[in-house]
Order: structure tokens, then C-alpha cells, then sequence
């Protein structure tokens, strides 16, 4: 009587598992930190047919799915277990036996578009990461579906000699210097610089298309990340030959040229923030300067909450989830009104706003000098030098003199919130005189004007 699988008996591996009916979750534009093998549940899907591998927590075609057993993905059941309920899960690896994705970077076409998105030249050389770019482009290749592959080839950044940028935006030596060495120094990154005096742009554009046609001769996905229409001809040649070429970009529309020869074209805008690194540091609040001030709202995380924090000691940071808000708030003396999320309070760009940078810089080491407290979500106005004529009248030592009733009334309503009692602007003429007296009402929060025109100046 013959077996009941013949492949078995002659030691083949036995027939393929019938797909299973699941709950398929997919990726969303742009999920939060995702490390490799870790379980997120993503945007329910219609129920599809799903190879049983999958189910077992092995890869699937389609690219790394695993499975979970509960609905949350807090508690993923182990492999081969009896799966219930059949949900699975979207994996932040891809299959192993699918074959990395070479990248080729145009190394001028993306630094200038870096810093066509208003964002400063040193702020570029400090924490652009090629690194990074690999992780977006990841997630942004799975969530659009453009390849079953990971981007976990080689990265081929292609420049010349020349500096990166426009006249009001352009590296210095130095700086360009240290970012090609900070891309040299990640794993996988290979930096290629072409020196052709004379002929520096075409010089690039034949080494991109070296690198493209080499990639080819093993025909699979191949990323360019560049728009230029010079590129046009090697698109149409790579797609004669079976490659799948994604055009990257920063920008929202592409050429029909592009879009017609490329496998796929994908705009990375959504994902400008995931580009850079970010390293909150933190500064002595005594010592700060505005360059320093910069720094610290370009390491910061602009994707998630953020909060400018004080502690007693005069350290000054950002600081991100879940030390926000109200929370972990022990040894701090100042915290700033909260930055939330995806709103450029933080940043490569939000650094990039001189104006901004030094308001920020003002209101933090004016709330330091006057000596505040607790929570601050107003403007806080600098310290009065004494010489002012509109005294906020404390009665005693810490009063102050302002040069107009506007800074005067905006530091009265301040203390008038922080002692929870009415305080005074007494107005001086040129005699020393009071010729003036406005009280605000701590209660009712309102401006009225005295009598009482023979209070004495105190000025600090």
C-alpha cells in the first residue's frame, strides 16, 4: 500500500500549506521608531489569503510578516503555535531571501534640495545621515508597496569638488569635509567623488550611470535618489534590461519623463524629518549662547512632543517623551510651554529660523535672570536695567523700570499671576514725580488707574 505522501517517503519536503483567510495590517505613512523584529499592529485591512508560512511567523512574498495572537501585538505567540485570532502582524524585517536594494544617491541634487527646504548649511554637515535616509526609505517603500525588498545594499553617494548649496546657503570647506567623512564613517556607505575640472556636473552624472548599469547586470530593484531629467535615458535602458528602478526625491511632483521609464517614483517629503539624527544635548544656562540655543532645537525630534526644561542647577535641555507636560517634572524650576508634535517648534527647520531661535533664546534666559518658576507659556520680557520711567511697584527691592508701559504692564500681570495679589506701574515725569499710577486686578485680570500719585520710586 503506498504512503500517504509519497514525497514524504522519498524524503521530499512535504506539499505547501493551503493559504489561510487573515486580517491583514499594513503599514501607515510614517509608523513611529520601528527596530528590526519588533510587532506593531498597523491599519486593518480586508481579510486576504495569506501563505501558512506567514501565519507560522516566517517570512511571506509579500516581505516580513509575523504573527500575533492578540489584537494589541503586546503578545505575539511564539512560532507554530496554534494561531487565534487570525491576525497577522506587520514585521519591521524584511524576508531574509529577499534581495537587498542598492541605493545611488545624487549627492549635489539631494544636499541642494536638503537646503532648498530652508534649512542651514551647518545644520545640514551636522546631522544629515545617510543611515537615516536608508531607514525612510524602508518605510516608505513598504507603506506604498513599491518593492517585496529591503534597502539593505550598498549606498553610492556620487559628488564632485564643488561645495553643496546656493551663495545664501553654501557649505563651507570644512563643513563639507566633515559631512562626507561622518558618511564614509556608516556602515554600508561608500562616498564616490569624481574630480573632472571643468566638467563637474557631467562628470557626476556618468559616474551615477556607471554605478546604475553595474547594479543592473543582476536584474532587480535599483534606487536612485535624484529627479534630474539627465537620467531619463538610463531609465529607459535600465527598464529595457528588467530592472526596477524607484526614482527618491524631495518634492511632491515629478517629471512625466521619470514617472514613464522609473518602476515606481516616490517623494520623500513626508519623511523629512526621519533624515536626521538627533541628540538632545544640553547646555549651561549661565554660559548660553544663541549658537549653542540652535543646536538645541536642531537635535530635537520634531516628530514627537517636546519640552524646553530648566532644571535647579541651571542645565538647560529639550526634553522628549514622556518628560513632557506635566510629567517627570522633579528637580526641574523651569518648564516651557509644550511643543507638540509635527509642528516645526523643533528641528532642522525650526533651527533654521534665526528670528526664532533668538525670541526662544530671550524668553528662556530672561525667565533665568528674573529668577521664575514653575510653568512659563508667556513671552517673558528682559529684566529692567532701572533707567526706565513705568516702575512695577513691589513696595521694596524688587521693583523694576522699564522704558515703555507696555513691557511695564506685561511683567505686572506676570507677578501679578505668579504672588496672586494686585500690583502697580507707577508712571515718573522728569521731576521724579509720580504723574501716574495703573493697578491691575490679580482677580479679575483688569487695568485701572489711581489716585494714589505719591508712592516713592524704588528702582532696582
Amino acid at each position: 500500500m503506498p504512503p500517504a505522501n509519497p514525497q514524504s517517503a522519498r524524503g521530499l519536503r512535504p506539499a505547501r500549506a493551503p493559504a489561510r483567510k487573515v486580517c491583514l495590517y499594513t503599514f501607515p505613512s510614517e509608523p513611529a521608531r520601528l527596530g528590526r523584529g519588533e510587532l506593531r499592529p498597523f491599519i486593518l485591512q480586508s481579510p486576504v489569503a495569506v501563505p501558512a508560512r506567514a501565519i507560522l511567523g516566517r517570512p511571506a512574498p509579500f516581505g516580513g510578516w509575523r504573527r500575533s495572537g492578540s489584537h494589541d501585538g503586546r503578545t505575539p505567540t511564539a512560532a507554530g503555535s496554534p494561531p487565534a485570532p487570525d491576525i497577522v502582524y506587520a514585521d519591521a524585517t524584511m524576508s531574509p531571501k529577499s534581495r537587498s536594494i542598492p541605493v545611488v544617491i545624487d549627492g549635489p541634487n539631494f544636499i541642494n534640495r536638503v537646503l532648498d527646504l530652508e534649512v542651514d548649511h551647518d545644520v545640514v554637515a551636522q546631522q544629515l545621515s545617510l543611515t537615516q535616509l536608508r531607514r525612510a526609505l524602508n518605510v516608505a517603500i513598504r507603506a506604498q508597496q513599491l518593492a517585496t525588498d529591503a534597502c539593505d545594499g550598498p549606498i553610492e553617494f556620487v559628488c564632485s569638488k564643488k561645495l553643496f548649496g546656493s551663495p545664501k546657503n553654501k557649505f563651507t570647506n570644512e563643513e563639507r569635509e566633515d559631512m562626507l567623512s561622518r558618511f564614509m564613517g556608516e556602515v554600508g556607505v561608500h562616498v564616490d567623488v569624481v574630480d573632472i575640472p571643468g566638467a563637474e556636473e557631467k562628470g557626476v552624472d556618468g559616474r551615477i550611470q556607471t554605478h546604475l548599469e553595474s547594479w543592473a547586470k543582476n536584474p532587480g530593484y535599483i534606487v536612485l535618489v535624484s529627479a534630474d531629467r539627465d537620467f531619463i535615458p538610463v531609465l529607459q535602458k535600465l527598464r529595457g534590461q528588467g530592472c526596477k528602478v524607484l526614482v527618491v526625491s524631495l518634492q511632491k511632483g515629478f517629471p512625466i519623463e521619470i514617472v514613464n521609464e522609473a518602476w515606481g517614483v516616490l517623494d520623500l517629503l513626508p519623511h523629512f524629518n526621519s533624515l536626521f539624527t538627533y541628540s538632545y544635548p544640553r547646555y549651561p544656562i549661565e554660559t548660553l549662547t544663541i549658537g549653542q540655543m540652535k543646536i538645541l532645537i536642531a537635535n530635537a525630534d520634531d516628530r514627537t512632543h517636546n519640552q524646553i526644561r530648566v532644571q535647579e542647577n541651571g542645565i538647560l535641555y529639550v526634553s522628549p517623551p514622556p518628560a513632557v507636560g506635566n510629567q517627570k517634572l522633579e528637580s526641574v524650576r523651569l518648564a516651557f510651554e509644550s511643543f507638540t508634535a509635527r509642528n516645526n517648534y523643533v528641528g532642522p527647520q525650526a533651527a533654521s529660523d534665526g528670528e526664532y531661535v533668538t525670541t526662544e533664546f530671550s524668553s528662556i534666559t530672561n525667565a533665568w535672570n528674573r529668577k521664575l518658576r514653575g510653568y512659563i507659556d508667556y513671552p517673558v520680557p528682559p529684566l529692567g536695567d532701572g533707567s526706565g520711567r513705568f516702575v512695577v511697584s513691589l513696595h521694596g527691592d524688587d521693583d523694576e523700570a522699564f522704558e515703555t508701559l507696555e513691557e511695564a504692564k506685561l511683567v505686572a500681570e506676570i507677578r501679578a499671576g505668579k504672588l496672586g495679589h494686585n500690583v502697580e506701574v507707577v508712571e515718573y515725569g522728569e521731576d521724579c514725580q509720580a504723574v501716574r499710577v495703573e493697578e491691575f486686578d490679580a482677580i479679575d485680570g483688569i487695568w485701572s488707574e489711581s489716585e494714589n500719585l505719591e508712592r516713592p520710586p524704588h528702582i532696582r
